[in-house]
């Protein structure tokens, strides 16, 4: 039994450690598109 609550109570902590927010915020992303096509139509828009 001693084993059982002991197991109980990390999982316990391990849930409420998962559940508190810490705070963190996702990054704000002002561009949009991919970079490594860059040069293709960096020399289409030249012609």
């Amino acid at each position: 039994m001693g084993i059982f609550v002991q197991s109980a109570r990390i999982a316990a902590v391990a849930a409420l450690a998962l559940t508190i927010n810490t705070g963190a915020d996702a990054a704000d992303i002002t561009g949009a598109g991919a970079t490594f096509p860059f040069p293709i139509y960096a020399k289409c828009g030249r012609l």
